[in-house]
Formats: structure tokens, sequence, C-alpha cells
């Protein structure tokens, strides 16, 4: 049914649904939406980075691959607290 529609669109449902589950659920269910959310997101870096491709080198590592380590690590801090 879904994979008809547009990915924007696609996205915008899974948000909604997870934010219905966030609102409405237990602590499992807030550790599981927000851990799909963060896995989402890296998901989304990581194919950003691959789209457009700089040779801005930091530390060895592109400004996209810090990016994810940025959001990676703030999203286990988030993930610890939630347990």
């Amino acid at each position: 049914m879904f994979k008809d529609l547009p990915l924007p669109i696609n996205v915008a449902v899974f948000l909604a649904a997870g934010v219905v589950v966030w609102l409405a659920g237990t602590r499992v269910a807030h550790f599981a939406t927000f851990a799909a959310i963060l896995g989402i997101a890296v998901t989304g870096l990581f194919i950003a980075g691959l789209l457009e491709r700089r040779h801005v080198m930091i530390l060895r590592l592109g400004s996209d691959s810090l990016l994810v380590l940025a959001i990676y690590a703030a999203g286990l801090t988030v993930l610890y607290t939630l347990r």
C-alpha cells in the first residue's frame, strides 16, 4: 500500500506513527521509537553524504561522517537516559 507513495510521504507517515506511539506508549515504546528515529536520521545523513561529496576533511573524516558520529553519540546518550 505505501510502496506507491513518494518517499517524503512514507517518512512523514512513519514519523507521525512514531509520535502517536511516543505519546500513548510506555517506556519500552519510547526507547524503541527513539532508536528507530535515530537509525533513520543516521541513515539519511549517510545517504546525503554519498550524494554530495566534498573533499573537506577534518581528522581524516568528512564533515558528514563527523556529523553522523555526533548525532549517534547524542542519540546513545538519550537512549541511555530512556532505559
